[in-house]
């Protein structure tokens, strides 16, 4: 979208907002500490503050976030 992000590279403060991203096989968003991926085995929701390995798919525990970031890439 065409915002610079070169200054949080060198150390500026982070800015708040979403990143969206999309491959053939897969589409996702970040909102951290959230992370939502959907690929053709299903959706995932991770929570990058308490599991930065994505390892625990929180989508069922938290049906909110992953219906907000979900909605966005459809």
């Amino acid at each position: 979208d065409g915002t610079d992000l070169t200054p949080q590279l060198r150390g500026a403060p982070s800015v708040s907002r979403t990143v969206f991203w999309r491959t053939p096989r897969a589409q996702s968003a970040l909102a951290f500490p959230w992370k939502y991926l959907r690929d053709l085995n299903g959706e995932y929701l991770f929570n990058l503050r308490e599991d930065v390995t994505e390892n625990a798919n929180f989508r069922r525990r938290n049906a909110p976030e992953i219906g907000v970031l979900g909605h966005v890439l459809a």
